[in-house]
């Protein structure tokens, strides 16, 4: 099978190695910015030396990005060419379309490298799908903001000097917003859930809090009772409507959330006959995504087709949620939960509480108010 690799970064070099010598796939072309960037002869600039040439099977995409990924995925499918993608991005944006698109076109459009990484996690979900429901996903899915709770956890050092660290390993980009800003986290929530329930959710309905104002005198407060914090998603259907949220989120410190290490993910999927399944593994890097878009390729080449469905209408509800929160900020920020305190308590410089069950409007309605209130307020889930 001929094949097309749109990217030939840290992804697209681990593909490009895994196939040396695999006489099953050829691999006809590698689009790249510059020629600088692959030694190889089929490097190319042009994205239409690849849609135009109709011996190319399978494009697989793996640049990051949006718009131009969105381009090369839509128009390789319109020419009927399966594609292969780890584009997070490009999947949740354009999820309904792109997938309508392949099944009009009689072609695959493969995504397991989008979320997970290295962990077979949209397989696993597939493979649920097919025999009975699957009710409720979670999960620690991003290595990045996990590396950054387990070393604040781990060391006791500051969130920034974790954070530099992080990106000095490649593990973070220069700008980390899309990780500690849980964008990231809610795409893979997005595709995942959306795979789950059969349907499209609307990722924008979800409750998302950032990870930025995580302070080391927090994670030795939480670690004072018992917690350590992580950065989780969690979405849930019930009667034809679901919910889901991206946020910090304490777990007692012997549970299995509790003891994800350094950059690994955890997904976790709730399911009506099988009970529970746990997926632990290395969420990013060369070799674990890699071997994920191998193997989505290597379906396509055995022709085993992955049927991803869209078949259910569900509406986002708000009030499924109740959740209890301990907040971390400065006296006026406190303030603002007073009525909801169930314990409160200053150490140093920082205010904390513990609130009883909030129903998620009068939650996200509170965090607003004591924002405004304190640019350094913090909130994490209690489970």
């Amino acid at each position: 099978m001929n094949i097309a690799c749109l990217g030939y970064g840290v992804v697209g070099k681990g593909v490009v190695e895994m196939f040396t010598n695999d006489s099953r796939i050829n691999i006809k072309h590698i689009l790249v910015r510059n020629l600088e960037e692959c030694p190889l002869a089929v490097a190319t600039l042009d994205i239409q030396d690849i849609l135009n040439d109709e011996s190319v099977d399978c494009v697989v995409e793996m640049m990051g990005g949006i718009d131009f990924p969105y381009h090369c995925i839509k128009e390789s499918l319109l020419r009927g060419k399966h594609v292969v993608t780890s584009n997070k991005a490009v999947m949740a944006a354009h999820y309904e379309e792109l997938l309508t698109l392949a099944k009009e076109h009689h072609v695959q459009l493969r995504l397991e490298a989008s979320v997970g990484g290295g962990i077979p996690w949209i397989h696993s979900l597939l493979q649920q799908v097919r025999i009975g429901n699957v009710y409720r996903i979670e999960g620690i899915f991003n290595g990045t903001t996990n590396y950054i709770f387990d070393q604040m956890h781990t060391r006791h050092e500051e969130y920034s000097k974790i954070l530099k660290e992080a990106q000095s390993l490649g593990y973070a980009e220069s700008d980390p917003s899309s990780d500690v800003d849980g964008y990231d986290i809610q795409r893979k929530l997005m595709i995942s859930s959306s795979i789950a329930y059969k349907t499209v959710v609307d990722m924008t309905k979800f409750t998302l809090a950032s990870m930025r104002n995580i302070q080391l005198s927090d994670i030795l407060y939480f670690e004072k009772y018992g917690f350590r914090c992580r950065y989780f998603a969690t979405s849930f259907v019930e009667d034809g409507k679901y919910f889901g949220s991206v946020e910090p989120t304490l777990f007692e410190q012997t549970t299995q959330p509790a003891c994800v290490s350094v950059n690994h993910n955890l997904t976790i999927l709730y399911h009506d006959t099988l009970g529970v399944l746990q997926l632990v593994g290395q969420g990013a890097g060369r070799y674990p995504t890699a071997n994920a878009v191998v193997q989505d390729i290597l379906d396509v080449y055995e022709e085993k087709w992955s049927n991803i469905q869209m078949e259910k209408e569900l509406t986002y509800d708000d009030s499924l949620s109740n959740t209890r929160l301990c907040i971390c900020t400065s006296e006026e920020g406190l303030d603002v939960f007073d009525a909801y305190l169930v314990r409160k308590e200053q150490v140093g410089h920082r205010y904390y509480g513990w609130t009883m069950d909030l129903d998620n409007e009068t939650k996200c309605q509170l965090v607003n108010e004591a924002s405004k209130k304190d640019n350094s307020f913090f909130y994490a889930v209690v489970r």
